[in-house]
């Protein structure tokens, strides 16, 4: 009675643990997703939205540790401020594959007359080598 009592305590626990690896994933992005995945769901996330236009899309970063793996990825698009800024909020509140940790906007001047407002976006994942 007693082992079966420990093994029904502590599979009780199970739901409430896959609930905290389901609001981490939430907040860190999907873990074991392909960088080519992360990087299309970017691109695509990004052309969906009107009036963007992709810059420049880096190769993903990776960074790795002995028990954990950080990849980077880095987006610059151009548009306006309120497409910008519309892109920024969809990021944040709808994209679930990976995490904005960095966001900055900057002016380019494309000629003597003509200048573009750029936004870099940078998005990180979280995954254990465990």
């Amino acid at each position: 009675k007693e082992l079966s009592n420990s093994i029904n305590s502590k599979t009780d626990n199970i739901d409430g643990l896959r609930n905290k690896v389901y609001q981490y994933d939430k907040f860190l992005g999907n873990q074991n997703v392909s960088n080519d995945v992360i990087q299309q769901e970017i691109i695509s996330f990004s052309t969906y939205h009107k009036g963007i236009l992709i810059h420049e899309l880096e190769t993903t970063h990776v960074f790795e540790k002995e028990n954990y793996r950080i990849l980077t990825n880095q987006l610059d698009v151009i548009g306006n401020i309120n497409d910008l800024l519309k892109l920024t909020y969809d990021f944040e509140t709808k994209f679930s594959f990976s995490r904005v940790i960095s966001m900055n906007f900057y002016v380019k001047k494309k000629s003597n007359s003509s200048e573009e407002l750029h936004l870099k976006i940078i998005f990180q994942n979280y995954e254990s080598n465990k």
